[in-house]
This record gives C-alpha cells, sequence and structure tokens, in this order.
C-alpha cells in the first residue's frame, strides 16, 4: 500500500509520549487498519463499531501533532549525555512560544489542545516567574562557568 511496514504502538500509561507515538503510528497506517477492520474475514462483526469515523480519524491525527513537539522536549531532555537542568527552561519556553501558539490553520480541537498545554505549562514550569528566571540563571552559571 505504500506504507512503511510498521506495527501499531501501544499506549503505556506510565510514559505519557507513547500516546502520541501509539496516536501517530494509528494515523500513519490508517488505510491497513481501516482495510483490516472492514475485512469480514479478519474482524468480527460486532467489532467494526471500534472503526473510527472520518472526524475521529482528524482528532487522532491533531493530537498526534499537538504533542508532536512536546514528544520530541521529552526525548531530548531524558537523554543522559549534554543535558542540563537549565536546558528545561529553555525547552519550555521554546515549546510555549513556538509549538503551543495557535496558527490560523489549527482546528478548534487543536486550539483547545494547545490552550490546555500552555496552560499546564505555566501552571507547572511558571516560566514568566522572576523566581524561575534567578533560578535557571543560578543554575546555568554554575554548570557552565563555574566549572
Amino acid at each position: 500500500m505504500g506504507l512503511p511496514d510498521h506495527e501499531l504502538i501501544q499506549d503505556v500509561p506510565t510514559r505519557w509520549n507513547s500516546t502520541q507515538q501509539m496516536l501517530h503510528r494509528l494515523v500513519e497506517q490508517r488505510i491497513v487498519v481501516t482495510d483490516v477492520m472492514i475485512n469480514p474475514r479478519l474482524t468480527k462483526k460486532n467489532d467494526l463499531a471500534f472503526l473510527l469515523t472520518d472526524s475521529e480519524w482528524e482528532i487522532a491525527s491533531d493530537i498526534a501533532d499537538a504533542m508532536r513537539d512536546l514528544t520530541v522536549a521529552t526525548e531530548f531532555m531524558c537523554k543522559e549525555q549534554y543535558v542540563s537542568s537549565s536546558d528545561i527552561y529553555y525547552e519550555v519556553c521554546g515549546l510555549l512560544t513556538n509549538s503551543l501558539g495557535s496558527a490560523d490553520d489549527d482546528s478548534d480541537l487543536m486550539q483547545r489542545v494547545k490552550e490546555y498545554l500552555r496552560d499546564e505549562m505555566m501552571r507547572r514550569f511558571k516560566p514568566g516567574s522572576m523566581d524561575t528566571a534567578v533560578a535557571n540563571i543560578a543554575i546555568y552559571i554554575r554548570e557552565n562557568i563555574l566549572l
């Protein structure tokens, strides 16, 4: 079908980015999943209720897209080498400024997802707080200048 030969990914409750990866892979393999679901030799008639509608596929795609940069940032910050605690501040600010900003072509759902993610990041990381800025400057000095 001209698609990459990828298996589906299962969501793991203890790893939030697995949700994004699962949705991305599901959307990538939409044609295959749909073909399997509508094949009566492979899928029971009762299981056809699990077949996603076009609007549900769009929702899965929007959520995967909205979470993509968060997944990349999380994977970066989880590396064992070359990541310092001062990087977190810049990652959060970059996500808030670039990835989670509203775009003209965002669907209503995408706008709500981005707004929710922005609000949660602001609440948890407090990037506009003077205390956060001072703490990150102190970490930067300690890690990069006082070596």
